[in-house]
């Protein structure tokens, strides 16, 4: 039995109205159905979480929509987060009301929901961190949607909308204004991703270097939290546009060779002599994705949505910037703590996947894309016999 104490330093999220029961409710990695007494999770641990949710249809509970829609939070010791189910639009809208607030949570405090709640899954906690210990508040800031509900499918801004947002936005944030919150509530579930470089350069370091300049302020922190809530929008919260931008930024590092290797030639002076800061983004991005990749399905690497399979592709470079390269004696050398973690990712994909690159590539040159010993008939040089006759 919780002491009062304990029940009012511990984080609630309470969920009330008529959600339909065998309904899908989840926060981070942990999905539940939901029965007819649930009213929400307790004891929920400090910090970024994501909690998402997926309709079943009020006459057959057994048929689950196949829409899911999620949003973050951010918990500080006591919270208590109340969100009302709204039937009409099938989405839970957060209790604003101060003085309905301070009801419930009288009623939280005094035990009425204590059958209602579950527990946080704190043996899901280890994995949700790593998946999640670079999304801070001001990423979460930076790119939820106006209205903080992340859809599984959305569509792009049209002229009218991107003018109603801008219109909105540059109302100050303390004008409350009711005409405000009905044009943005008109404005679908976007989310603020940051527009990546788009150029088919095979080495990208340059883009990179400008692009973390120009839009994260050389803070690696903020690129990594990106990476980190697009991955988590993606493969929990099923969002299409999620997955287009986490496979952008995964591309865009795993085709920066010189960045790589540490040779820092970029128009980006102010990281001419922060070579460390550097080798601990890369070894810092490496060990994230490696931990992206072990929630990944293993056959997502052979599944249409990876488009030619860009995982490979990226996995493949990286082993010829990062190990084959250095093996061959090449006159700049990787460093030893990022071909570590790149070791450390072939090795998984190989006990794990099924997936050799080192066997499978281990012939290929990188710069040209010739197979050497094994090169496509129409790649191969034409031998002429200048003695013969033209016809």
């Amino acid at each position: 039995m919780h002491t009062e104490e304990q029940i009012k330093q511990r984080p609630v999220l309470l969920i009330l109205g008529d959600i339909p029961v065998g309904s899908e409710i989840g926060i981070d990695c942990k999905i539940w159905k939901i029965a007819e007494k649930f009213k929400g999770i307790a004891a929920i641990p400090l910090g970024i979480h994501y909690v998402h949710y997926t309709v079943a249809d009020n006459k057959d509970t057994n048929n689950i929509g196949q829409l899911r829609t999620g949003f973050f939070v951010n918990v500080k010791q006591s919270d208590v987060f109340i969100y009302i189910w709204d039937t009409a639009n099938e989405v839970l809208n957060l209790l604003k009301d101060t003085e309905e607030i301070e009801r419930y949570k009288r009623g939280i405090y005094n035990g009425a929901f204590e059958n209602n709640l579950g527990a946080y899954p704190m043996e899901e906690y280890t994995k949700w961190n790593q998946l999640s210990n670079h999304i801070t508040l001001e990423v979460v800031n930076r790119i939820e949607p106006i209205q903080k509900n992340i859809s599984a499918s959305s569509k792009p801004l049209d002229n009218n909308e991107k003018q109603m947002l801008q219109n909105v936005t540059k109302n100050d944030d303390n004008n409350n204004n009711n005409n405000d919150e009905k044009q943005i509530g008109n404005i679908p579930s976007h989310i603020f991703f940051t527009t990546l470089p788009k150029n088919n350069l095979f080495d990208r370091s340059n883009a990179f270097f400008t692009l973390l300049l120009k839009e994260y302020n050389n803070n690696f922190e903020l690129f990594l939290g990106e990476l980190q809530f697009a991955f988590i929008c993606f493969l929990i919260g099923q969002s299409f546009d999620a997955f287009d931008q986490w496979k952008n930024m995964v591309h865009l590092i795993c085709l920066s060779e010189k960045a790589l290797l540490l040779s820092l030639e970029t128009t980006n002076t102010s990281l001419y002599n922060n070579k460390m800061d550097v080798l601990s983004f890369f070894t810092t991005f490496l060990k994230t994705l490696e931990c992206q990749l072990k929630e990944i399905p293993f056959d997502f690497f052979e599944n249409d949505l990876s488009k030619g399979n860009f995982l490979e592709e990226c996995i493949k470079n990286l082993y010829f910037i990062c190990v084959k390269d250095d093996i061959n004696d090449c006159t700049t050398s990787c460093h030893p703590n990022i071909k570590m973690e790149v070791i450390s990712i072939l090795k998984y994909l190989k006990e794990n996947v099924g997936l050799d690159i080192e066997n499978k590539y281990n012939t290929k040159y990188r710069s040209n894309g010739f197979v050497e010993g094994e090169e496509d008939e129409e790649d191969l040089p034409v031998v002429v016999d200048l003695n013969a006759s033209m016809f």
